[in-house]
């Protein structure tokens, strides 16, 4: 991926994301060479099973998709981790488009997972992303619903894949709704999204989830997807003998897996919980 030369005015993250001028399109470039070769690291969920189960956590430099049944808890997933990189000192970006950040931080609230500290002090920012339908929806919108940054992408991605990039250069690990995006631009327009998302991970590091509902976009356009990530966790649910269970298929996961596991999963107070090593198919 050839990103042009050209490269957008953005503020500092205390301030919000302003569009750039409507003729400026091309998306900014990534200066910083590439780390050279050697063994993928691994990085900590603070899922204690999960992380057993993967070696050591999920690889670093990489963009990982989450696809989940509607009640799955495939976003508590994501939650879960984004949190737990928090408490070891992390900081984390959350791209909305689904949803407000008020349902996200009720969500994760029920569970323990206080945001309010962490949005006080910048370690976890909420950017709102506008296409024009987004936009106007916005505008009618309380202002107490509209906390948090905004990125503008009416005409294109390319102020998006700008953001990711400041972001990540913060040393933050992103999180992205996708859907809303996939139902509004084209795919090879995502495709190049996820190119450009990818090659930034690569560069400055960190872990990165894109998350989408299942059964919503066409298998095609999923499968593209998939193709692209370096990981792919699918969350469904099966039935148990007294009740639906949920179970966790990880179909790749980039230097990790030599096949795709299944990893039942309990969701408790404090989040998910994982299975016993015994019972991974």
């Amino acid at each position: 991926y050839e990103p042009s030369e050209e490269t957008p005015p953005l503020p500092s993250v205390e301030g919000e994301v302003r569009p750039p001028p409507p003729e400026v399109e091309a998306a900014a470039p990534i200066e910083r060479p590439a780390p050279g070769p050697g063994p993928v690291r691994r990085l900590g969920t603070g899922i204690s099973g999960l992380d057993i189960i993967l070696g050591g956590g999920l690889p670093d430099q990489s963009i990982i998709l989450v696809i989940g049944e509607s009640g799955s808890h495939y976003t508590t997933f994501v939650e879960q981790v984004l949190f737990n990189h928090l408490l070891d000192g992390g900081k984390v970006a959350y791209y909305l488009a689904e949803e407000p950040s008020i349902d996200v931080k009720q969500d994760m609230a029920g569970f323990g997972w206080n945001l309010d500290e962490y949005l006080a002090n910048g370690s976890w920012v909420f950017v709102n992303v506008r296409t024009v339908d987004l936009q106007r929806l916005a505008e009618l919108s309380p202002k107490s619903l509209l906390e948090g940054l905004s990125v503008n992408v009416s005409n294109s991605l390319n102020n998006l894949k700008s953001n990711l990039l400041e972001r990540i250069r913060e040393n933050r690990w992103t999180a992205l709704q996708a859907s809303h995006l996939l139902h509004y631009f084209k795919l090879r327009d995502i495709i190049d999204l996820m190119l450009y998302w990818r090659m930034t991970a690569r560069v400055y590091g960190g872990v990165h989830f894109a998350l989408l509902p299942d059964g919503v976009h066409p298998e095609r356009e999923v499968n593209a997807l998939k193709h692209l990530a370096d990981g792919v966790f699918e969350f469904r649910l099966r039935e148990a003998p007294r009740e639906l269970e949920g179970v966790i298929l990880v179909r790749k996961l980039r230097k990790t897996l030599n096949r795709p596991k299944l990893i039942p999963f309990d969701v408790v107070d404090t989040g998910l919980v994982i299975e016993t090593a015994e019972r991974i198919a």
